[in-house]
């Protein structure tokens, strides 16, 4: 990337391009920024709310990108495009009640399994 390109820019730009939130290493490997600069920049990035740490992990998300939804299983955050979405209706006379939400793949595998196991 030009020199002349703000550390700031740098670092929402690899996560544009990522489109996916990045590790704290991963993020600075990408812009190439050392150590004291890109601490800074990330600084300056969460001060003014445009990236933020996901809880629970050492990411960071743009945040002007929509909110991640959660997975119905284990209530983590859904960051990428890999995941199954299910809806499931009430059984019964005259009822329309309807649960939809979004899981993660291997929350999808355990949440079969159980369901297999107990049926």
């Amino acid at each position: 990337m030009p020199e002349d390109v703000s550390p700031e820019s740098r670092i929402v730009d690899a996560i544009e391009t990522a489109g996916r939130p990045l590790e704290r290493a991963e993020l600075r490997r990408r812009v190439d920024l050392s150590l004291d600069r890109f601490d800074a920049a990330l600084a300056t990035l969460r001060g003014q709310e445009v990236v933020r740490k996901l809880s629970g992990s050492d990411a960071y998300r743009l945040t002007y990108w929509p909110e991640s939804p959660t997975c119905l299983v284990c209530d983590g955050e859904v960051t990428t495009t890999d995941h199954y979405e299910l809806t499931l209706n009430a059984q019964g006379a005259n009822t329309e009640q309807e649960v939809t939400g979004v899981l993660h793949p291997e929350c999808t595998r355990r949440l079969l399994d159980e369901a297999s196991l107990s049926g």
